[in-house]
């Protein structure tokens, strides 16, 4: 297209100037003929029509060639445009046959000027575009551009994405082609698809991360939920992503005062930047229940500075709170035990002397007899929590064998039967039959009975019922339940974490040394222990035992 142009505009400044010199040379011809002809009257008015005739052709040809000129400077812009645009650049007839092509489109296609030179543009991949492609041809030559992405052959043969651009060439309202501007694809492509690899990657790393972690950006909108803030609030990454933090992140303070979005430490955080640290939380799942927590806040900083939001990464912290309450009574047990042992050896040397000397001294009257009674009584209250002392203190040998489970509680049951009916208990029994032996050391499971059921019979000094079940706890038969209930006057719910702590007791003249001790004999049978309680409605305790392996190896086979 550009080269047609060049040497019209060549043969048109050709053309002017010979149109001026023969006509400089047919003027002056005719004026020698005029003057030198005696025939002819030649005034001084025909002089000044020549010189003016004269100067019009010479006017004429100065405009020619000035606007030649400014016609060749347009086409020199144009033409670098064309060459040394950063795309492949191709001008096509309105037949589709290549006019020109700059050298970006052989670098891209492999295909030099002299080969794609009034030759069909045919460089598709892929066969089946064909009809799309001639539809946006022929749009484009009734004067509407079009951009689209095609895969072009390279002339090695391997494929080429591009997106390519169709723009007609319209002179004097008038369509004489197309120009073809094509971008190559393949180097963009290449930079996205490692873009999104390393997008995967990091949304792998993030989501495999044991915390969970929200981002969050600077209007309070959530733009990341990863699976374990999924698993710890319920709510799905489809359901918080592009939601304002405050509809989806409820917090209140362990007291269970409610803190607004607009107090709390991530939206101080996404004000002024700063990390923030919380250790004592509640968060709220999508259920409506809650669970402890600690979080921190960290802002979201550009390499150029801008703070653009916050990062808030929060863990559920039950265990810990559940282990370091456990560490807390491990150590309180240790100095218990410490304390029992020597408190219980200085103790007993004296009280064995009380005792005996107490039983040599005669009463002297029915009221010294009275005296004496009461004093042996409170001895033997001593003797008994100074044992107890000596069973926290010292460790006990166990004995492990296979026992029946039934047999033990009917056993305790006749124990405390005669107890239970001085006080106007009843006693009711529900254990099932053929329940599977347990691995176990049957005094210690008894001292463990016992307890559990004689705080029963004291929480009901003016008569109840006692109910004892004893059955499988589940389907697979693995594993052995035992409840206790009593309808007394129950335990307030503030003070059922407490139970099990040493000299920890609802009972007015209870040391808490009974219970802590079943507690670990539980622990060391591989079982579990929990207690549930109303106020004026009564209390349930089981006890989960495993089946004897013998057993559960048997079944199974």
């Amino acid at each position: 297209m550009f080269g047609t142009n060049k040497r019209m505009r060549n043969w048109s400044f050709l053309v002017t100037v010979l149109l001026y010199i023969s006509t400089v040379a047919t003027l002056s011809l005719l004026t020698h003929l005029l003057i030198f002809t005696n025939d002819t009257v030649f005034d001084q008015s025909h002089f000044r029509e020549i010189a003016f005739i004269i100067f019009l052709i010479g006017l004429n040809a100065c405009i020619t060639l000035y606007v030649l000129r400014r016609v060749t400077v347009n086409e020199q812009r144009y033409r670098s445009l064309f060459d040394f645009h950063v795309d492949s650049i191709m001008s096509v007839d309105p037949l589709g046959n290549v006019i020109q092509s700059n050298k970006q489109f052989e670098q891209m296609c492999g295909y030099t000027q002299e080969e794609t030179l009034n030759s069909p543009f045919n460089l598709l991949n892929n066969i089946d575009d064909l009809p799309m492609v001639k539809d946006y041809f022929y749009n484009t030559l009734k004067g509407v551009p079009y951009h689209f992405d095609l895969t072009l052959r390279h002339k090695l043969g391997n494929p080429i994405e591009t997106s390519v651009t169709l723009v007609p060439i319209i002179v004097s309202k008038k369509t004489e082609g197309l120009f073809i501007i094509i971008k190559d694809l393949t180097e963009i492509r290449q930079h996205k698809k490692q873009i999104e690899r390393l997008h995967r990657y990091y949304q792998l790393l993030l989501n495999s991360v044991t915390d969970g972690i929200i981002s969050i950006d600077k209007d309070a909108n959530i733009s990341f939920w990863n699976h374990t803030a999924e698993g710890l609030t319920g709510w799905t990454s489809e359901e918080t992503v592009h939601q304002i933090a405050g509809h989806i992140l409820f917090e209140t303070k362990e007291c269970g005062t409610t803190i607004p979005f607009h107090q709390s430490a991530i939206y101080h955080s996404l004000q002024d930047g700063q990390v923030r640290m919380v250790k004592e939380a509640l968060f709220w799942r999508k259920d409506g229940t809650s669970f402890p927590t600690e979080y921190m806040v960290s802002p979201i900083i550009t390499e150029e500075g801008c703070h653009i939001g916050s990062v808030v990464t929060f863990k559920d912290v039950t265990e810990q709170i559940k282990t370091d309450e456990l560490l807390r009574k491990s150590d309180k047990l240790s100095a218990v035990g410490q304390l029992a042992a020597g408190v219980a050896h200085e103790i007993r040397n004296p009280l064995t002397a009380l005792k005996g000397f107490l039983k040599l001294l005669p009463p002297n009257s029915p009221k010294e007899q009275n005296y004496m009674s009461i004093m042996e009584k409170e001895l033997q209250r001593i003797e008994f929590i100074v044992n107890e002392f000596l069973l926290v203190a010292k460790p006990q040998t166990t004995y492990f064998a296979a026992r029946s489970l039934s047999h033990i509680l009917e056993t305790t049951i006749e124990l405390l039967q005669l107890q239970a009916l001085l006080n106007g208990i009843e006693v009711i029994t529900e254990i099932d039959a053929d329940l599977s032996p347990i691995s176990c050391d049957e005094n210690q499971l008894k001292q463990v009975f016992i307890n559990i059921m004689k705080n029963a019979l004291e929480a009901m000094p003016s008569g109840g019922t006692l109910r004892i079940q004893a059955g499988y706890s589940n389907a697979e038969q693995q594993q052995l339940v035992v409840r206790v209930q009593d309808n007394g006057c129950g335990i307030a719910p503030e003070r059922l974490p407490q139970l099990g702590e040493p000299f920890y007791s609802t009972k007015e003249k209870g040391t808490g040394l009974g219970l802590m001790v079943s507690y670990k004999i539980i622990e060391a049978h591989s079982g579990n222990m929990i207690i549930t309680s109303m106020l004026q409605v009564g209390t349930n305790v089981e006890i989960y035992l495993p089946v004897a392996q013998a057993t559960m190896t048997s079944r199974n086979s």
